[in-house]
């Protein structure tokens, strides 16, 4: 599993470092609220959007909840291409993949891992700071979030 965790941050820092030598469009940061089917509980993320080429980007994000004394939290890495939609409007979709990590409240529990694909298609509207809607799936299960993306 660590070997997961070590592709993940280094292509993460990759993609943010090439898009920055590159002096494409800045990176951005995003904080979002929402909801998850899988578990039926709120959940929170953030996300860290670094461009790789025109129209696309890398996505790093972190996914929290906590049902049932356990806490459920997702690391994913995702290509995302977007689009211009309407003058302002964008939406964007994207495949990536992810681990999953369930930690169970107390020490006789164990902690596990899972590896996961995902999809996820987004919509925002461009301003300073963007409002985001965006619907994750992984596992045959949703994620709902709705958020505020800012350039850095």
């Amino acid at each position: 599993m660590r070997v997961g965790c070590i592709l993940i941050v280094t292509a993460s820092a990759w993609a943010f470092a090439s898009g920055l030598a590159r002096g494409e469009e800045p990176p951005m940061i995003g904080l979002a609220g929402g909801y998850s089917t899988r578990f039926e509980k709120p959940t929170i993320a953030v996300e860290l959007l670094a461009p790789v080429a025109p129209s696309l980007h890398a996505n790093l994000s972190l996914e929290y909840l906590e049902a049932g004394r356990v806490r459920h939290i997702t690391t994913s890495l995702d290509i995302q291409y977007r689009i211009r939609i309407r003058r302002r409007l964008l939406g964007w979709g994207g495949v990536g993949f992810g681990i999953r990590t369930d930690d169970p409240l107390g020490p006789r529990e164990s902690t596990t891992r899972d590896f996961q694909a995902d999809a996820l298609v987004g919509l925002g509207w461009e301003m300073p700071l963007m409002p985001t809607l965006q619907v994750r799936v992984a596992g045959g299960k949703a994620t709902f979030l709705a958020g505020f993306r800012v350039i850095l």
